[in-house]
């Protein structure tokens, strides 16, 4: 008997969606969702007293989402929210003697508990790895592969290190060693292209390969 296929939810067809476009689909989830986060919580929950105290406790968020916050230009909101996390730090700051304050500052914590952010995008991040691992035999998910979606070298680790199933780790590597295979090609039309001799001819996709390489690499701008 044929073992059953691991039931699909909405995640699983969000992600094939993502694997339409060039680059990580898992970087790419991250990036959307951790946008609608944001965006939900701006136009949503500034003034949630639950929410207000976690981000006073947590003394704001981290850089890079106190950055992607900023980025939606929601003065009002983001006013409200600084101006806790500001006067808390001020607080802190006063109630403490110049000689003895970086001894009593509170621990810097892991980077999956920096912020709230910080732990939706961990909590997700965890649940979209599953997504990939149960259903990484699926037709639909091998024909996803078929396009300019490629897994970054750091997603590729982690999807190798969760998967059991040792065909589909072997498969998953020579797809993707192919894929680094043609950016690595792609790169070097882009570097002859430079050259006076071929000055004259015209680039094509090669001109982006260098910073598809860039995310091959370390993954999407925005993912950490």
């Amino acid at each position: 008997m044929t073992p059953e296929s691991p039931a699909k939810f909405i995640g699983f067809y969000k992600l094939l969606d993502a694997m339409k476009a060039p680059g990580c689909p898992i970087c790419r989830r991250l990036v959307e969702e951790n946008r609608r986060s944001i965006e939900s919580f701006l136009y949503e929950s500034v003034n949630d007293p639950a929410l207000r105290d976690e981000i006073r406790k947590d003394r704001g968020f981290c850089h890079r989402h106190s950055w992607q916050l900023a980025r939606f230009g929601d003065a009002l909101g983001s006013a409200i929210l600084f101006r806790d996390v500001l006067s808390t730090s001020l607080q802190l700051i006063e109630d403490i003697k110049p000689a003895t304050f970086l001894r009593k500052l509170p621990p810097i914590r892991p980077v999956s508990e920096v912020c709230l952010f910080c732990r939706l995008e961990h909590h997700f991040h965890t649940t979209l790895m599953s997504e990939m691992v149960a259903h990484i035999s699926e037709s639909e998910l091998k024909a996803g592969w078929q396009g300019a979606a490629m897994l970054c070298v750091p997603h590729l680790r982690e999807l190798c290190a969760a998967l059991r199933d040792t065909d589909a780790r072997i498969q998953i590597i020579d797809l993707h060693r192919r894929k680094y295979l043609g950016l690595c090609e792609e790169m070097a039309r882009l570097i002859e292209k430079q050259s006076y001799d071929h000055r004259s001819e015209e680039t094509g996709s090669e001109k982006t390969s260098w910073l598809r390489a860039i995310e091959a690499l370390v993954g999407m701008a925005d993912v950490e």
